[in-house]
Protein backbone atom coordinates (compact mmCIF):
# COMPACT_ATOMS: atom_id res chain seq x y z
CA UNK A 1 0.00 0.00 0.00
CA UNK A 2 1.17 3.83 -0.69
CA UNK A 3 1.55 5.80 1.47
CA UNK A 4 -0.71 9.30 1.90
CA UNK A 5 2.34 11.24 0.64
CA UNK A 6 3.10 9.02 -1.91
CA UNK A 7 -0.01 9.21 -3.55
CA UNK A 8 -0.40 13.23 -3.82
CA UNK A 9 3.24 13.57 -5.75
CA UNK A 10 2.88 10.30 -7.33
CA UNK A 11 1.64 12.28 -10.08
CA UNK A 12 4.67 14.57 -10.56
CA UNK A 13 6.87 11.25 -11.36
CA UNK A 14 9.80 13.36 -12.26
CA UNK A 15 12.01 10.84 -9.71
CA UNK A 16 9.95 7.94 -10.56
CA UNK A 17 12.45 4.43 -10.08
CA UNK A 18 15.88 4.98 -8.06
CA UNK A 19 18.27 2.55 -7.57
CA UNK A 20 19.94 3.29 -4.24
CA UNK A 21 23.19 1.58 -3.32
CA UNK A 22 23.31 0.20 0.35
CA UNK A 23 25.96 -1.11 2.23
CA UNK A 24 24.77 -1.99 5.83
CA UNK A 25 26.95 0.47 7.43
CA UNK A 26 26.46 4.02 8.59
CA UNK A 27 26.59 5.40 4.74
CA UNK A 28 24.28 3.11 3.20
CA UNK A 29 21.86 3.82 5.88
CA UNK A 30 22.31 7.50 4.86
CA UNK A 31 21.63 7.53 1.56
CA UNK A 32 18.66 4.64 2.03
CA UNK A 33 17.30 7.50 4.81
CA UNK A 34 17.40 10.08 1.95
CA UNK A 35 16.03 7.48 -1.26
CA UNK A 36 13.16 7.39 1.15
CA UNK A 37 12.42 11.01 1.54
CA UNK A 38 13.08 11.41 -2.40
CA UNK A 39 10.21 8.65 -2.81
CA UNK A 40 8.17 9.99 -0.67
CA UNK A 41 8.19 13.34 -2.17
CA UNK A 42 8.11 12.37 -6.05
CA UNK A 43 6.06 9.22 -5.64
CA UNK A 44 9.04 6.60 -6.41
CA UNK A 45 9.78 3.08 -6.31
CA UNK A 46 13.03 2.32 -4.81
CA UNK A 47 15.72 -0.96 -6.18
CA UNK A 48 18.46 -1.59 -2.94
CA UNK A 49 21.51 -2.91 -4.52
CA UNK A 50 24.23 -4.42 -2.36
CA UNK A 51 27.55 -5.83 -4.44
CA UNK A 52 29.32 -8.84 -3.35
CA UNK A 53 32.78 -8.83 -4.86
CA UNK A 54 33.31 -12.45 -4.85
CA UNK A 55 36.44 -12.90 -6.77
CA UNK A 56 38.17 -10.47 -5.00
CA UNK A 57 36.54 -12.40 -1.55
CA UNK A 58 37.80 -15.78 -2.94
CA UNK A 59 41.03 -14.08 -2.89
CA UNK A 60 41.43 -12.39 0.25
CA UNK A 61 39.89 -15.31 1.99
CA UNK A 62 41.77 -18.41 0.61
CA UNK A 63 45.10 -16.10 1.33
CA UNK A 64 44.00 -15.70 4.63
CA UNK A 65 43.15 -19.41 5.16
CA UNK A 66 46.79 -20.48 3.86
CA UNK A 67 44.89 -21.92 1.41
CA UNK A 68 42.09 -24.12 2.72
CA UNK A 69 39.66 -24.78 0.60
CA UNK A 70 37.37 -26.07 3.15
CA UNK A 71 37.58 -22.95 5.21
CA UNK A 72 36.78 -20.83 2.51
CA UNK A 73 34.02 -21.89 1.23
CA UNK A 74 32.10 -21.05 4.74
CA UNK A 75 33.35 -18.14 4.77
CA UNK A 76 31.74 -17.30 1.24
CA UNK A 77 28.43 -18.42 2.86
CA UNK A 78 28.82 -16.04 5.21
CA UNK A 79 29.37 -13.23 3.03
CA UNK A 80 26.14 -13.97 1.12
CA UNK A 81 24.50 -14.53 4.35
CA UNK A 82 25.57 -10.97 5.29
CA UNK A 83 24.26 -9.43 2.23
CA UNK A 84 20.87 -11.04 2.17
CA UNK A 85 20.72 -9.77 5.69
CA UNK A 86 21.70 -6.36 4.65
CA UNK A 87 19.35 -5.81 2.02
CA UNK A 88 16.06 -7.32 3.58
CA UNK A 89 16.84 -5.05 6.48
CA UNK A 90 17.18 -1.86 4.09
CA UNK A 91 14.07 -3.50 2.32
CA UNK A 92 12.18 -3.75 5.63
CA UNK A 93 12.75 0.05 6.12
CA UNK A 94 12.13 1.00 2.78
CA UNK A 95 8.69 -0.90 2.75
CA UNK A 96 7.84 0.68 6.11
CA UNK A 97 7.47 3.99 5.03
CA UNK A 98 4.90 2.76 2.40
CA UNK A 99 7.19 2.66 -0.64
CA UNK A 100 6.85 0.62 -3.24
CA UNK A 101 10.53 -1.35 -3.12
CA UNK A 102 12.65 -4.30 -4.48
CA UNK A 103 16.44 -5.34 -3.46
CA UNK A 104 19.04 -7.11 -5.80
CA UNK A 105 22.45 -8.87 -4.62
CA UNK A 106 24.87 -7.60 -7.60
CA UNK A 107 28.05 -9.24 -8.40
CA UNK A 108 31.69 -7.94 -8.72
CA UNK A 109 33.38 -4.64 -7.58
CA UNK A 110 31.04 -1.93 -6.27
CA UNK A 111 31.55 0.40 -8.72
CA UNK A 112 31.40 -1.21 -11.70
CA UNK A 113 28.39 -3.05 -10.68
CA UNK A 114 26.74 -0.48 -9.77
CA UNK A 115 27.13 1.19 -12.94
CA UNK A 116 26.43 -2.15 -15.07
CA UNK A 117 22.86 -2.02 -13.21
CA UNK A 118 21.85 1.60 -14.10
CA UNK A 119 23.19 1.21 -17.61
CA UNK A 120 19.83 -0.75 -18.57
CA UNK A 121 18.33 3.39 -18.40
CA UNK A 122 15.21 2.37 -16.42
CA UNK A 123 16.54 4.21 -13.71
CA UNK A 124 15.77 8.35 -13.25
CA UNK A 125 18.66 8.86 -10.58
CA UNK A 126 21.00 6.86 -8.04
CA UNK A 127 21.45 7.31 -4.65
CA UNK A 128 24.89 6.80 -3.18
CA UNK A 129 26.62 7.06 0.03
CA UNK A 130 30.34 7.99 0.79
CA UNK A 131 33.04 6.99 2.91
CA UNK A 132 32.15 3.25 3.36
CA UNK A 133 34.61 1.00 4.99
CA UNK A 134 36.75 -1.51 3.26
CA UNK A 135 36.66 -5.15 3.31
CA UNK A 136 34.83 -8.19 1.79
CA UNK A 137 31.29 -6.84 2.78
CA UNK A 138 31.64 -3.40 1.46
CA UNK A 139 29.79 -2.44 -1.29
CA UNK A 140 30.81 1.51 -0.67
CA UNK A 141 33.04 3.66 -0.03
CA UNK A 142 34.74 7.06 -0.97
CA UNK A 143 36.79 6.08 -3.74
CA UNK A 144 33.93 3.75 -5.43
CA UNK A 145 31.76 6.78 -5.39
CA UNK A 146 33.92 8.88 -6.75
CA UNK A 147 34.18 6.49 -9.87
CA UNK A 148 30.65 6.23 -9.93
CA UNK A 149 30.43 10.04 -10.34
CA UNK A 150 32.78 9.91 -13.31
CA UNK A 151 31.27 7.27 -15.65
CA UNK A 152 27.34 6.59 -14.40
CA UNK A 153 24.99 8.15 -16.65
CA UNK A 154 21.95 9.28 -14.77
CA UNK A 155 21.93 11.54 -12.15
CA UNK A 156 23.60 10.80 -9.10
CA UNK A 157 22.47 11.99 -5.54
CA UNK A 158 25.47 11.36 -3.32
CA UNK A 159 25.16 11.50 0.32
CA UNK A 160 28.51 12.34 2.23
CA UNK A 161 28.61 11.85 6.27
CA UNK A 162 28.75 15.68 6.74
CA UNK A 163 24.60 15.67 5.21
CA UNK A 164 23.61 13.69 8.58
CA UNK A 165 20.37 12.10 8.30
CA UNK A 166 18.22 14.66 9.01
CA UNK A 167 14.93 15.05 6.78
CA UNK A 168 16.05 17.01 3.43
CA UNK A 169 14.93 20.36 2.50
CA UNK A 170 14.56 21.17 -1.04
CA UNK A 171 12.98 24.60 -0.28
CA UNK A 172 15.99 25.65 -1.82
CA UNK A 173 18.38 24.36 -4.39
CA UNK A 174 21.97 25.82 -5.11
CA UNK A 175 23.14 24.94 -9.23
CA UNK A 176 26.75 24.97 -9.73
CA UNK A 177 26.96 26.94 -13.14
CA UNK A 178 29.85 27.08 -15.53
CA UNK A 179 30.00 27.21 -19.76
CA UNK A 180 29.53 23.05 -20.48
CA UNK A 181 27.46 21.05 -21.59
CA UNK A 182 27.65 19.06 -18.58
CA UNK A 183 26.49 22.34 -16.41
CA UNK A 184 23.42 22.79 -19.02
CA UNK A 185 22.98 19.28 -18.35
CA UNK A 186 22.08 20.64 -14.57
CA UNK A 187 20.03 22.92 -15.30
CA UNK A 188 17.74 20.81 -16.78
CA UNK A 189 17.76 18.44 -13.73
CA UNK A 190 17.24 21.45 -11.60
CA UNK A 191 14.55 23.00 -13.49
CA UNK A 192 12.75 19.83 -13.46
CA UNK A 193 13.91 19.06 -9.83
CA UNK A 194 12.68 22.51 -8.37
CA UNK A 195 9.12 22.90 -10.70
CA UNK A 196 8.44 19.16 -8.77
CA UNK A 197 9.24 20.41 -5.02
CA UNK A 198 8.43 23.81 -5.87
CA UNK A 199 12.00 24.85 -5.10
CA UNK A 200 13.54 28.30 -5.30
CA UNK A 201 17.14 27.84 -7.33
CA UNK A 202 20.15 29.51 -6.75
CA UNK A 203 22.48 29.54 -9.81
CA UNK A 204 25.96 30.00 -9.14
CA UNK A 205 29.09 30.76 -11.24
CA UNK A 206 32.87 30.89 -9.92
CA UNK A 207 35.15 33.41 -10.97
CA UNK A 208 38.49 32.18 -10.08
CA UNK A 209 40.32 35.43 -8.86
CA UNK A 210 42.45 33.81 -6.36
CA UNK A 211 45.38 32.98 -8.52
CA UNK A 212 45.24 36.22 -10.43
CA UNK A 213 45.22 37.96 -7.18
CA UNK A 214 48.49 36.08 -5.93
CA UNK A 215 50.20 36.80 -9.12
CA UNK A 216 49.43 40.76 -9.18
CA UNK A 217 50.52 41.09 -5.54
CA UNK A 218 53.87 38.68 -6.59
CA UNK A 219 54.35 40.74 -9.77
CA UNK A 220 52.82 44.32 -8.92
CA UNK A 221 50.59 44.67 -11.69
CA UNK A 222 46.81 45.64 -11.44
CA UNK A 223 44.40 43.03 -11.20
CA UNK A 224 41.47 45.32 -11.83
CA UNK A 225 40.56 44.86 -15.76
CA UNK A 226 41.62 40.94 -15.39
CA UNK A 227 39.46 40.50 -12.66
CA UNK A 228 36.42 42.30 -14.33
CA UNK A 229 36.76 39.73 -17.32
CA UNK A 230 36.48 37.10 -15.41
CA UNK A 231 33.41 38.25 -13.17
CA UNK A 232 31.72 38.69 -15.95
CA UNK A 233 32.62 35.21 -17.84
CA UNK A 234 31.32 34.08 -14.80
CA UNK A 235 28.57 35.71 -15.11
CA UNK A 236 27.44 35.29 -18.50
CA UNK A 237 25.89 31.83 -18.06
CA UNK A 238 23.56 32.54 -15.30
CA UNK A 239 21.65 34.86 -17.61
CA UNK A 240 20.96 31.98 -19.52
CA UNK A 241 20.24 29.92 -16.75
CA UNK A 242 17.77 32.26 -15.38
CA UNK A 243 16.08 33.04 -18.35
CA UNK A 244 15.25 29.25 -18.79
CA UNK A 245 13.99 29.38 -14.94
CA UNK A 246 11.60 32.59 -16.13
CA UNK A 247 10.01 30.20 -19.03
CA UNK A 248 9.23 27.53 -16.08
CA UNK A 249 7.77 30.37 -13.76
CA UNK A 250 10.45 29.64 -11.05
CA UNK A 251 11.49 31.37 -8.22
CA UNK A 252 15.40 32.15 -8.40
CA UNK A 253 18.32 34.64 -7.94
CA UNK A 254 21.99 34.47 -9.25
CA UNK A 255 25.20 34.79 -7.59
CA UNK A 256 29.09 34.75 -8.64
CA UNK A 257 30.80 33.89 -5.95
CA UNK A 258 35.00 34.24 -5.92
CA UNK A 259 37.83 31.51 -5.68
CA UNK A 260 38.16 28.34 -5.42
CA UNK A 261 35.31 26.39 -7.05
CA UNK A 262 34.67 23.67 -4.54
CA UNK A 263 34.98 26.02 -1.66
CA UNK A 264 33.29 28.77 -3.76
CA UNK A 265 30.12 26.33 -4.37
CA UNK A 266 30.41 25.28 -0.72
CA UNK A 267 30.50 28.87 0.95
CA UNK A 268 27.55 29.75 -1.52
CA UNK A 269 25.53 27.54 -0.91
CA UNK A 270 25.72 27.90 3.01
CA UNK A 271 25.29 31.15 2.67
CA UNK A 272 22.46 30.81 0.90
CA UNK A 273 20.86 27.75 3.08
CA UNK A 274 20.52 25.54 0.29
CA UNK A 275 19.04 22.23 1.01
CA UNK A 276 20.90 20.55 -2.27
CA UNK A 277 23.30 21.51 -4.81
CA UNK A 278 23.06 20.49 -8.63
CA UNK A 279 25.89 20.38 -10.65
CA UNK A 280 27.42 19.05 -14.05
CA UNK A 281 30.59 16.91 -14.74
CA UNK A 282 32.81 16.48 -16.97
CA UNK A 283 32.91 19.76 -18.06
CA UNK A 284 35.08 20.27 -21.43
CA UNK A 285 33.91 23.80 -23.35
CA UNK A 286 34.82 27.73 -22.20
CA UNK A 287 38.18 29.40 -22.26
CA UNK A 288 37.67 29.93 -18.59
CA UNK A 289 35.64 26.22 -18.01
CA UNK A 290 36.06 24.83 -14.91
CA UNK A 291 37.41 20.80 -14.88
CA UNK A 292 34.07 19.77 -13.18
CA UNK A 293 34.67 15.92 -12.81
CA UNK A 294 37.19 16.68 -9.84
CA UNK A 295 35.42 19.94 -8.33
CA UNK A 296 32.15 17.54 -8.46
CA UNK A 297 33.70 14.79 -6.70
CA UNK A 298 35.35 17.09 -3.83
CA UNK A 299 31.89 19.08 -3.37
CA UNK A 300 30.01 15.68 -3.13
CA UNK A 301 32.56 14.50 -0.52
CA UNK A 302 32.51 18.01 1.48
CA UNK A 303 29.48 18.91 1.71
CA UNK A 304 27.07 19.12 4.72
CA UNK A 305 24.13 18.82 2.30
CA UNK A 306 22.96 16.17 -0.57
CA UNK A 307 24.80 16.72 -4.05
CA UNK A 308 22.95 15.82 -7.27
CA UNK A 309 25.85 14.63 -10.04
CA UNK A 310 24.75 14.96 -13.37
CA UNK A 311 26.62 13.82 -16.14
CA UNK A 312 26.45 15.81 -19.60
CA UNK A 313 28.25 15.03 -23.14
CA UNK A 314 32.32 15.53 -22.96
CA UNK A 315 33.45 18.46 -25.00
CA UNK A 316 37.24 18.66 -26.01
Amino acid sequence: MKSETMSKTNATRFLGRLLVATDGMEDGHRAVTFAIALARRHGSTIVLCYSVDRIAALGEAYVGYGGDGGAVLPMLRNIDDSARSILLEALDRVKAAGIVASAEELQGSPAEAILVREKDRSFDALVVGTRGERGLQRALNGSTADVVLRYNEIPAFVVSAGAGEADPSFARILVAVDDSDPSDAAICFALEFAGADEASLVFCGVAQTDDLLDKAATYGYDPAPLLKDIRSAARAPLDAAGALAKTKQLAFESVVAEGDPTNAILRAAADHRAGCIIMGTHGRRGVRRWIFGSVAESVARLSPVPVAVVRGPARR
